[in-house]
This record gives C-alpha cells, structure tokens and sequence, in this order.
C-alpha cells in the first residue's frame, strides 16, 4: 500500500472551492445569495469557489456554516466523477 502524498496548501483551496460550489448548487443558493448569508461579496465567492483564495478559518467556518457542512468534510477531496475525472489528469 503506498502512502498518501501530502496535500499543499493549494489543494486544500481547490479542494474547499470545488466543495462549496458543490453544496451551495445542491441547496440550491446563487453564489449572490450564499454570498449574502455568508458576509462576503460574490466576486470573493466566485474567487473561493476556483481555489483562488487562502481563506481564513473563520471565512471557512462562516460558508460550511450556511451551507450545513462540516469544515473538515469541505477539506475532503470531493466524491463526484467529474472531481475523480480532474484528479487523474
């Protein structure tokens, strides 16, 4: 069996972005809205869901929040084929 390789930083960003895009389409929430609820402007959502932003871990806690995720789940590599397809690439 080998071992995990260690996830940067990085990844962990587009890992949380690709998840809260994911929740936030399932609930059903415009990036406007879950914007709104969240305290932060689209553009900046918009920037979180591409892995473009190093979110603090209140910013982190705030949208899993609204989104009725757990912050360690949203950390987790996403489970969709589309998200397995882009992993093996």
């Amino acid at each position: 069996m080998n071992p995990a390789k260690p996830r940067t930083a990085v990844d962990l960003q587009v890992t949380f972005g690709s998840n809260v895009s994911a929740a936030r389409l399932a609930a059903g929430l415009t990036q406007h809205e879950l914007a709104q609820k969240a305290g932060m402007s689209q553009q900046y959502l918009s920037r979180i869901e591409l892995g473009q932003i190093n979110l603090t871990l209140r910013s982190m806690l705030q949208l899993a929040t609204e989104l009725g995720q757990d912050v360690v789940c949203m950390l987790s590599r996403p489970t969709s084929s589309k998200s397995r397809k882009r992993e093996r690439q």
